[in-house]
């Protein structure tokens, strides 16, 4: 094993691109024992010479190579992992997510030619992964805009938001576009529907705001927030109080506002880097934030109280 300064790295997954999006199977939603454990990683690579984007969803499962790690006395044990990894090449992928379909789990996943796609993920009996492409769709064919972020508001694709590079958000109903604006002038890499109210959307961008729309009155925001110095990549709601919105930017700062009265955060943090991607781990009070620099977890109850 090698032994980093953070560490002991015990395995290492070439993507051939960078991993923008990392999502867990979520066990505690979904019930299939033989997807517990399994990773999906969005891919995403800019050729500047011929000018395209390419990439993958990438599923992996290291749970049985990690125990069977666990158990062995390794020290002299110089044996690779061995564990299943399937890929399926798109044009760039910058946002995933897993979705219950009729009959199955899948990927979702949003491309940079502004297309969702879902792929079932299966495996066989022993344990080896593989992907299905089952639907595609097309959100603006003509556009050159590249696919930034996928927000599903449920556990599947009835309805979804996609944001893009040109600063458009599309809202994507029963796999039908049912409106597009433009919510920013320049890119907007995240977006999210308030859990409670379908009709509320909040967009980040690279102009350092956050916009919160009325889909009922129209495209003209009804609220920018300016609390940051960079753009802002990550909107997250807490599962357990769908009033609390958590908040993460490039200029590293972790932010917090009750939706109830949204004139300034109820909390600031400064992190250890800038943030990129945001989730919680569990219904309560953790999430992870994904900096350039790394990753790391925090926690914080309704308080404000967090550790790192």
């Amino acid at each position: 094993m090698e032994l980093d300064q953070n560490g002991v790295l015990i395995h290492k997954i070439d993507t051939n691109g960078q991993p923008d999006c990392l999502k867990v199977f979520p066990h505690d939603l979904f019930e299939d024992d033989t997807l517990k454990g399994t990773f999906l990683a969005a891919t995403y690579n800019y050729d500047s010479a011929s000018r395209k984007r390419s990439g993958s969803i990438i599923a992996f499962k290291p749970c049985r190579a990690l125990e069977t790690l666990l158990k062995r006395d390794n020290e002299h044990d110089n044996n690779a992992l061995n564990f299943s990894i399937a890929q399926h090449d798109l044009p760039g992928v910058l946002s995933c997510s897993w979705i219950r379909t009729q009959d199955h789990y899948a990927a979702a996943c949003v491309t940079a030619n502004l297309s969702i796609n879902t792929l079932q993920l299966a495996t066989d009996t022993d344990e080896n992964l593989s992907f299905k492409a089952i639907d595609e769709i097309s959100l603006d064919p003509q556009s050159d805009a590249v696919g930034l972020s996928l927000s599903c508001h449920d556990d599947g694709l009835s309805l979804c938001s996609v944001t893009a590079s040109d600063g458009n958000v599309y809202i994507v109903e029963d796999g039908i576009v049912t409106q597009k604006w433009k919510a920013h002038d320049v890119e907007t890499w995240i977006s999210v529907f308030q859990p409670d109210n379908t009709n509320i959307l909040m967009t980040g961008a690279d102009d350092s705001s956050i916009k919160v729309f009325d889909r009922r009155e129209g495209t003209a925001p009804v609220r920018r927030l300016n609390h940051n110095s960079s753009g802002v990549t990550a909107l997250q709601f807490n599962k357990r109080n769908t009033n609390l919105l958590y908040t993460g930017s490039f200029d590293r700062q972790l932010m917090r506002f009750d939706m109830r009265n949204m004139n300034m955060p109820i909390s600031t943090s400064q992190l250890d880097g800038a943030v990129w991607f945001m989730d919680f781990l569990d219904e309560d009070t953790v999430h992870i934030a994904g900096c350039y620099d790394g990753a790391f977890a925090y926690t914080s109850d309704e308080q404000g109280e967090k550790s790192q």
